[in-house]
């Protein structure tokens, strides 16, 4: 059980899926909407925030959106996540419509972006099971730059599970005293906490 688990009255309401997905978060403004969102029942890829994620292409069925510098690993050159605008959790889940409309969106971003190779992967189902963080059917597609490795877990090792628990468990202390994204992104700017919620190193 995450050490965490105890720490605020609304995460007792969430499922141990929303739980796990919230260990995924590598930032706090990422932790906070997204814990914001499980306790009003939003959905992340329902009512996409478009203040950090800018639609490039949308249908009746499909949305396309290149994924923001801040949640965008270094070491690639595209992050592009295709995702359906209904909330279903299963490729099968799609009717013929979207299935159609998966199809278009994936050749957009193809000609679009000049999209080269990669990974397509998707993440369906359970999160605790693909290492999701949003728990809606969601395709991503990554373009290396070649810069470094680019791993995609599935299972994610114990020492990096512990790694991110650590990690939520910081930012769940600054989220059950009231501390806004803006608020802690002012302290790390202050060098009172570095990023992931530690305390800044004396003397530097």
């Amino acid at each position: 059980m995450p050490i965490y688990d105890s720490i605020g009255g609304d995460f007792l309401e969430l499922s141990d899926e929303e739980r796990f997905c919230l260990e995924g978060c590598r930032s706090y403004k990422q932790y906070y909407g997204m814990r914001k969102g499980f306790v009003q029942g939003d959905c992340a890829f329902c009512n996409i925030n478009t203040e950090l994620n800018v639609v490039v292409w949308e249908d009746d069925n499909m949305q396309v959106w290149h994924v923001h510098s801040n949640f965008m690993r270094s070491e690639l050159a595209l992050h592009i996540i295709i995702a359906p605008k209904r909330h279903v959790r299963f490729l099968a889940d799609l009717n013929q419509s979207e299935w159609i409309s998966l199809g278009s969106a994936t050749a957009f971003t193809k000609e679009h972006f000049g999209y080269t190779g990669g990974l397509f992967h998707v993440r369906e189902g359970d999160m605790r099971n693909n290492a999701g963080t949003v728990p809606h059917l969601h395709i991503n597609i990554f373009q290396p730059n070649g810069t470094g490795e680019v791993r995609v877990p599935v299972c994610k090792d114990s020492s990096d599970r512990e790694e991110n628990q650590a990690r939520a468990s910081r930012f769940a202390e600054f989220y059950v005293q009231g501390d806004t994204p803006d608020q802690f992104d002012q302290k790390v700017a202050e060098r009172i906490i570095t990023k992931d919620g530690y305390p800044f190193p004396s003397g530097e």
